[in-house]
């Protein structure tokens, strides 16, 4: 309706936006398992803890581990960058603040926020139940590297 009227709208208006009782653009595209079209969203600020009609978030409809992946990875990303509001929303939504990487290196975000030297997303992801004793494949925890 703001379009056709020519009134102007923000991209995050857009992609926010809850399009029908599904929810929102990410909600769709997590439940067609577009893993591209949803890293796309993501990275252009798509909310993870809106919840549509059913009470479910983007990331409840994740069917497969590709597309669950995407979320893990951006929760690893909002912890080397620090992004408290982002990383909060993430775990709200229902991605796992003790998920890992990758089953070679299984670094979780706890491990991330210490490499990259982000006390603040430390203690956030502390704070939302990150386990400071996972060990990742080095045989390390993130408390070796403090």
């Amino acid at each position: 309706s703001a379009i056709s009227n020519g009134t102007s709208i923000s991209t995050n208006q857009v992609i926010n936006e809850i399009c029908n009782p599904s929810g929102t653009l990410l909600h769709l595209a997590t439940k067609l398992d577009h893993v591209d079209i949803v890293r796309t969203l993501l990275s252009s600020g798509a909310n993870v803890d809106i919840e549509n009609s059913h009470g479910e978030s983007p990331f409840d409809l994740a069917q497969s581990e590709a597309m669950a992946a995407v979320y893990v990875d951006e929760l690893l990303k909002c912890s080397a960058k620090s992004e408290l509001d982002r990383i909060g929303q993430l775990i709200n939504a229902g991605v796992d603040v003790n998920s890992q990487d990758s089953p070679e290196s299984m670094n979780t975000a706890l491990h991330w926020a210490v490499c990259f030297g982000k006390p603040e997303a430390v203690q956030c992801l502390l704070d939302h139940g990150a386990s400071p004793n996972v060990v990742n494949g080095h045989g390390v925890t993130p408390l070796h590297k403090l």
